[in-house]
């Protein structure tokens, strides 16, 4: 990894799964996984493709930002990882959070948060609905 002229730095990188079995966590749950890492989100939940297929993730809050496109990532590969592992997706407004199938107009890179909650967790997802 170059840091700009001051030499290179080697770094390692590991993958979430890989992290946890490392640990001997490989068998927990975790009830709240916050990604915030400009437009590499989808990559991290890849990342952690074990824990998520298994679901042992409750909620997953992610960002769908102009970073996504720039690293070509639509909202649809979100819906397409987390979905058939028995997630429900939402956007997240201010006090509620709108729970919603996927549609190809919601393919706006603005600034905006997204939750996904596994389906053992009827009670977020019940918590969290709009009130509309």
């Amino acid at each position: 990894m170059s840091d700009h002229g001051f030499g290179d730095i080697d770094v390692v990188v590991r993958d979430l799964d890989g992290a946890l079995d490392s640990l001997n966590l490989a068998d927990r749950r975790i009830s709240l996984l916050k990604i915030d890492v400009e437009g590499l989100d989808l990559s991290v939940l890849r990342g952690f493709s074990n824990a998520i297929s298994e679901g042992r993730v409750g909620f997953v809050q992610f960002e769908f930002t102009l970073w996504a496109a720039i690293t070509n990532t639509q909202l649809k590969d979100f819906y397409d990882l987390l979905g058939p592992a028995g997630y429900s997706i939402g956007k997240i407004y201010p006090t509620y959070i709108d729970w919603r199938p996927y549609k190809p107009e919601q393919e706006i890179y603005v600034r905006a948060n997204f939750a996904a909650v596994h389906k053992s967790r009827p009670d977020l997802i019940e918590r969290l609905v709009s009130d509309h």
